[in-house]
């Protein structure tokens, strides 16, 4: 399975589990390696593009507190807390069948996290919560895009702002 760090219009894609050439056998790579990666891939880019970052979570594997908090304080420092935060839910399959799906009460628990840590646009993917796919006005909560899947319902984002008040929301709505 693969973490996902968007800039722009490019896709960078870091491997979470590999395989170990020594036992065959699928090794987490830690937090602090993913941290490493990210300080090395965002370096190579402006500042004034659009970062995303999609992180499946995996019972056991990476799940901790400290992965949700350092992650997300990673980002808050180095990208800003504009940055968009996708906690993606793991399902069992192929080489990893024998792992738990991941609960929703971690997803939540990682979204309190990071939001904690000062992130204003956490979403929770492969997850049926309303409102964990929409997006919210950093300054008044104001629902502005509404979301089911892939879907979008509903979209009250005004050349860039909030429809009630005013305030840029961070991302490319054209």
């Amino acid at each position: 399975t693969t973490e996902d760090f968007r800039i722009g219009d490019q896709l960078r894609m870091m491997l979470f589990f590999s395989l170990s050439p020594l036992d065959s056998s699928i090794q987490p790579i830690t937090i602090e390696s993913s941290l490493r990666t990210l300080d090395r891939i965002s370096a190579a880019f402006p500042r004034d593009r659009l970062a995303i970052y999609f992180r499946p979570i995996i019972s056991d594997q990476n799940d901790s507190d400290a992965d949700f908090r350092g992650l997300s304080r990673w980002l808050v420092e180095n990208l800003g807390r504009e940055t968009p935060l996708h906690f993606s839910r793991f399902f069992p399959m192929y080489q990893m069948a024998h792992l738990p799906p991941t609960p929703a009460a971690t997803l939540k628990r990682a979204r309190q996290i990071a939001r904690s840590e000062g992130l204003y646009h956490v979403y929770l993917g492969n997850l049926v919560e309303p409102g964990a796919e929409d997006t919210y006005c950093r300054q008044c909560g104001h629902r502005l895009v509404h979301r089911y899947g892939y879907r979008i319902l509903e979209n009250e984002i005004q050349s860039g702002r909030c429809s009630k008040c005013k305030t840029g929301v961070y991302g490319i709505w054209e």
